[in-house]
């Protein structure tokens, strides 16, 4: 089908030079931007240490015996690199106090792909996206995991106004609201079964 097809557009040297300087130092300020809920691309982290944290909260949940349960959502982000919106993208640098001079290169950086499809051998117009970030770009890691951090803080916020309760491993211990992968996102909250429904 069609829709299994995705464009890549390449980088050249002249992009992956100007991009190099940026993702040097987004890399460096990765850990005090991140929450530990996230570890890809994070230096110093790696994707066993959430996967450790899962499997210990399902084990928890399984040992639960008080009439409130807890629940585990899994979603799976498919084709997650070309659905970033560049206007989210642009808000969530704003969001993270990054300076307008680096916004607006990030963003000129991100929206300059203009990719074509050879058909029979012959290109195509050039194709004008107005979402994705670009395979190959060392800036595309890590800006995709601060449009994750910032979804992150929609959660904690939804959760400092009470409309979303973490679930907690043990009576005293840390609670887990959400913790994020590559390309999927766990949710974790406390809820009672009312008449055969969960709430």
């Amino acid at each position: 089908m069609i829709a299994n097809f995705r464009p890549i557009s390449l980088c050249n040297v002249s992009y992956k030079i100007i991009t190099k300087a940026p993702s040097s130092r987004l890399r460096n300020m990765m850990k005090e931007l991140i929450s530990p809920f996230q570890s890809n691309f994070i230096p110093g982290r790696g994707t066993l240490d959430n996967i450790l944290v899962l499997q210990e909260l399902i084990h928890s949940i399984k040992k639960l015996k008080s009439k409130k349960g807890s629940m585990v959502l899994k979603i799976y982000l498919e084709k997650v690199y070309d659905r970033v919106n560049w206007g989210f993208l642009k808000h969530t640098l704003e969001f993270f106090n990054f300076p307008p001079r680096i916004t607006r290169l990030i963003i000129e950086c991100v929206s300059s792909s203009c990719p074509r499809i050879l058909w029979n051998g012959e290109p195509l117009k050039h194709i004008h996206p107005t979402c994705d970030l670009r395979q190959g770009d060392p800036l595309s890691p890590y800006l995709f995991v601060l449009c994750m951090e910032r979804l992150a803080y929609m959660i904690e916020e939804e959760t400092g106004n009470g409309g979303w309760k973490p679930t907690a491993l043990c009576r005293k211990g840390p609670r887990i609201s959400h913790l994020l992968f590559a390309d999927d996102l766990i949710l974790t909250s406390n809820c009672e079964v009312v008449s055969g429904r969960a709430i």
